[in-house]
């Protein structure tokens, strides 16, 4: 009997030594279950983010881009795990970009962008690489103001003539003001008559103002 009893406890506690190799009972939570292992030749992608915005002038007062305004596009680009600068590159549909691409410095490029006076909304498109050749972009809508324009014209005559009638022969000069809203450049005006001649059918705006003579 005795023997027997010893049988028993062998055989349970052989019984236990093979369930805790194979790491437990159906309940127990024995043993550690591995990841596998990325293959040899597997490359870990890279991984960045890109966020775009625009920066306008304080003083506007309103986030729309008049004609011939300046604002700054801003990107904040960043590749988890890169300590070198990124290269952003911009688009836009509308208004002049001043630079189309700029290298980040601490994360952040920027470029100026110049409205167009279109008053149609543009789309801006920044777009960076990665180091594993992986493209992100965004983008960002931008209103254009609409420009005005606006001419007026007038006839200077002679000191000499005191009832503004122009007499067969007598000079006159035809004066027209243009205001072409937030433009820089001057512009060419075009005259015509349906009656008397004129010295010049056109003539470039100075400060403006630009001006041919009748007769």
């Amino acid at each position: 009997m005795y023997v027997d009893s010893l049988s028993r406890t062998f055989l349970v506690c052989l019984a236990t030594l093979v369930l805790t190799a194979c790491g437990g009972s159906g309940g127990g939570g024995g043993g550690t279950i591995l990841d596998p292992a990325p293959a040899p030749d597997e490359e870990e992608q890279a991984t960045g983010s890109l966020e775009l915005s625009i920066i306008f002038d304080g003083g506007t007062g309103n986030d729309i881009l008049a004609g011939n305004e300046r604002a700054t596009l801003q990107a904040i680009a960043n590749e988890e795990g890169a300590t070198g600068e990124l290269v952003v590159r911009f688009s836009t549909t509308g208004g002049t970009l001043v630079t189309s691409s700029a290298e980040t410095s601490e994360g952040i490029a920027t470029v100026e962008i110049i409205g167009d006076g279109s008053g149609t909304p543009a789309t801006v498109t920044a777009s960076v690489t990665l180091s594993d050749g992986k493209e992100l972009s965004n983008e960002i809508i931008v209103q254009m103001a609409q420009s005005e324009t606006s001419i007026a014209l007038s006839i200077i005559f002679d000191e000499a003539n005191e009832d503004s009638v122009l007499a067969g022969n007598e000079l006159a000069t035809l004066q027209a003001i243009v205001n072409d809203e937030g433009s820089t450049d001057e512009l060419v005006v075009q005259f015509s008559t349906t009656g008397g001649t004129l010295v010049d059918s056109s003539a470039a705006t100075n400060d403006g103002i630009a001006t041919v003579g009748i007769i």
